[in-house]
């Protein structure tokens, strides 16, 4: 009786499972032939601001450098002199400098020595540090200025010789606090430079690296540098100062700018040709004359056209050059004579491009690389490094006017920038000055008078916060 019952008992379940089985291939034939409501929900979604929710930091270069000065100890660094360094500050805050260390710098003071500040995210359009420095030595001798700027993970130099009498130094600067890898890749009129010991460059968090350019890419005319980092960021920036036979006829600094565009704004470019001066008396045809820098990342030949604007926006043609890819190309400009002027250069592909111009004084002689501005809109911030007859240069290259704020120290003013023309405005040196505009203008300070000059541009505050769109479920 009990194996019968048990027999019975596994029919019956053998049975409901064909049943369930039947049932489940009804539904599933009948969902391929009955449509059914589609249940949809909207995918939201917010947009964070990077910028506003981070802080960053600002490096500053410290003193200028020179490598290879102690025959016992050529990879030593010696600071030469102490930098002039002028902040500013969000209203009602201060900037605390954070002092670095340089490597291989040994018994440095600490007034030479990098420094960095940190900046709240919400504070980093109305905060800015800048530095300056006049240097005069029997081998080493002019003035450089540059903006402290953020570091970036990847950034170019468009600077730098390396022929005789030239020293071109690349400096990278960890104002963070993770430990940066960094790579570089160095271009020259010959090409891409196959450089033992640009590759695996260790900068720790909160220090410097001074590494030279002659090393890495000896005997060129002209060189751009693609610096990548990994882990931490840094500030790149080149260093160079020129000799002609035994005389010292200049130095400046540039930091990296972080992208190549198809349309390079260059304001502020100054050229000062002194009464009775001849400029290839003294320096030949090679170091007299304003050069054009042209470089394209890319692996195809195209024509740039470099125009020069006065302050009305009147236009000078400069020329239209060949450039070959991925060579560092460089051409005579003749166009500009004395004044300031906002210089483009355009394209139909990626390009970089720097002017550099030679200053030549009754007594002494300079020389500066003016270097491409990034587009600024809404609110920024720069300060003007102690420095002879600064001038602060509001480029507008859109087709109306545009009425930019100035407030400087104790003071505000509207100065409205007619198309295509640029403002011209002295500055006070120390003077912390706030810009906001409805539109987008470049902007640089620059310095000039007998045998000095020197630039730099006012620094994006947003140049590496993108905003971050979260997807929530």
């Amino acid at each position: 009786m009990a194996k019968t019952q048990k027999a019975l008992t596994i029919v019956g379940r053998v049975a409901a499972g064909l049943v369930a089985g039947g049932l489940t291939a009804a539904v599933i034939v009948l969902l391929g032939v009955v449509s059914v409501p589609a249940v949809e929900r909207p995918v939201s979604s917010t947009t964070v601001d990077t910028a506003a929710a981070t802080s960053s930091e600002l490096g500053c270069l410290g003193s200028l450098a020179e490598l290879g000065s102690d025959p016992s100890n050529p990879l030593a660094i010696r600071a030469v002199g102490t930098p002039d360094v002028a902040s500013k500050a969000p209203e009602g805050e201060s900037l605390d400098p954070i002092v670095l260390s340089r490597a291989e710098a040994g018994d440095t003071p600490e007034g030479a020595l990098p420094t960095a500040v940190r900046i709240a995210g919400g504070d980093r359009a109305r905060a800015a540090r800048a530095q300056s420095q006049r240097v005069s030595e029997d081998d080493f001798q002019g003035f450089a200025a540059t903006a402290c700027a953020q570091p970036l993970a990847e950034s170019w130099l468009v600077a730098g010789t390396t022929t005789t009498g030239s020293s071109s130094l690349v400096v990278l600067t960890n104002p963070g606090k993770v430990t940066a890898t960094v790579s570089l890749t160095v271009y020259t009129n010959e090409g891409l430079v196959a450089s033992p010991g640009s590759s695996g460059i260790v900068v720790d968090a909160g220090s410097q690296r001074i590494l030279s350019l002659n090393g890495l890419a000896p005997g060129a005319s002209s060189a751009v540098i693609l610096v990548q980092s990994r882990g931490g960021k840094v500030l790149a920036a080149l260093q160079q100062s020129q000799l002609i036979g035994l005389n010292p006829v200049g130095v400046d600094a540039v930091v990296a700018v972080p992208e190549a565009q198809d349309r390079v704004v260059i304001p502020g470019v100054r050229v000062d040709r002194p009464a009775g001066v001849d400029t290839r008396d003294e320096h030949g045809d090679e170091e007299a004359i304003q050069v054009l820098r042209v470089f394209t990342p890319g692996d195809q030949p195209t024509t740039v056209t470099a125009t020069g604007y006065r302050a009305d926006g009147t236009a000078i043609a400069l020329g239209r050059f060949e450039v070959d890819p991925r060579v560092v190309n460089e051409y005579q400009l003749s166009g500009l004579d004395s004044g300031i002027f906002t210089v483009t250069v355009t394209a139909d592909v990626q390009i970089l491009a720097a002017v550099r111009v030679v200053a030549i004084g009754s007594s002494t002689d300079d020389f500066a690389w003016f270097e491409s501005a990034g587009a600024l809109s809404g609110e920024a911030a720069t300060v003007i490094a102690p420095g002879n007859d600064p001038k602060l240069s509001l480029y507008n290259d859109n087709s109306d006017p545009v009425a930019v704020t100035v407030q400087g120290s104790g003071s505000e003013r509207t100065v409205t920038v007619a198309p295509g023309a640029t403002a011209h405005l002295a500055v006070t040196a120390g003077e912390g000055v706030r810009l906001d505009s409805p539109e987008t203008i470049y902007a640089a300070v620059s310095y000039s008078s007998d045998g000095v000059l020197a630039s730099y541009t006012v620094q994006s505050p947003t140049v590496q916060a993108e905003p971050l769109t979260v997807y929530t479920r």
